[in-house]
């Protein structure tokens, strides 16, 4: 099975857009529905904005994010963490029913309506996403959960 991987550290929003090359390169070359790739370059960007904007650390250290996937034909796993305090418990456990637009928050719930999983550590300061791609005929490999 073929399988792609990255790493890196971001600490500035006009970096983004080299990861998310990176990571539309290995999709296209994994064949990954276009719909898909676009799903995940939105989770991703919106995850690395969240950590850049916000993930400073309380001593006033800028915000260092690291950026990290592993895909295969199956599915994308990946993983956001910045050196910051975490996002409070109550902005990772919203639904769309309590939303109002003029908060943050929209993000996670993007991603949680998106993605097959997503995690935060206890912290919330490190995010995990996966997707599994579809198959021919649209759908997952599995159902989600």
């Amino acid at each position: 099975m073929r399988k792609m991987q990255a790493e890196m550290k971001i600490t500035a929003l006009e970096q983004l857009k080299s990861v998310t090359d990176l990571l539309q390169s290995h999709m296209n070359q994994l064949a990954v529905d276009k719909e898909q790739q676009m799903d995940i370059r939105l989770c991703l960007m919106e995850a690395v904005q969240n950590g850049i904007l916000y993930g400073g650390s309380a001593e006033g250290e800028p915000s260092e994010v690291h950026v990290s996937w592993d895909c295969n034909e199956e599915e994308i796993v990946f993983s956001i963490e910045d050196n910051g305090p975490g996002i409070p418990e109550g902005l990772r456990n919203r639904s769309w029913d309590v939303l109002d637009f003029e908060e943050h928050g929209r993000g996670i719930l993007l991603m949680q309506t998106i993605l097959d999983e997503l995690v935060f550590n206890e912290k919330g300061n490190r995010l995990t996403g996966r997707m599994r791609w579809k198959q021919r005929g649209g759908h997952h490999s599995e159902e989600r959960h």
